[in-house]
C-alpha cells in the first residue's frame, strides 16, 4: 500500500479525500471579473478627476458662486448701508460748506 492510499473500515483501499476550498465556477469567475472592472473604472475616474486641473477649478468656482448667492442678501444690505452712509456724509459736508460761506 502506498502512502497515498488509505485503508477504510471495511479493509478496502481508497484514494484520500482532499478537502479545501471549492474552485469557483466559470460563471462566478465572469461575475468577479465584471465586478473588478467596475471597481477599476471607478478608481481610474477618481484619479483622472484629481489630475484634471480645469475640472477642479470649475468645481471651486461653482462652489464659490453658491456660497456668494447664499450671502448675497447680506452683502447687498451691507452695500446699501454703505452707500447711504457715504451719501449722508456728502450731504452733511456740503451743508457745512454752505454755512461756512454764509458766515464769512
Amino acid at each position: 500500500m502506498t502512502s497515498e492510499q488509505v485503508r477504510t473500515e471495511t479493509g478496502s483501499t481508497a484514494a484520500p479525500q482532499v478537502t479545501g476550498p471549492v474552485p469557483p465556477t466559470e460563471a462566478e469567475l465572469h461575475a468577479d471579473i465584471a465586478r473588478l472592472r467596475v471597481e477599476l473604472g471607478g478608481t481610474v475616474d477618481q484619479l483622472a478627476g484629481r489630475l484634471d486641473v480645469r475640472k477642479q477649478a470649475e468645481a471651486k468656482l461653482a462652489e464659490s458662486r453658491e456660497r456668494l448667492m447664499e450671502k448675497a442678501p447680506v452683502i447687498g444690505a451691507a452695500i446699501g448701508v454703505g452707500v447711504l452712509a457715504i451719501g449722508a456724509l456728502i450731504v452733511l459736508r456740503a451743508g457745512m460748506k454752505r454755512r461756512k460761506k454764509r458766515s464769512s
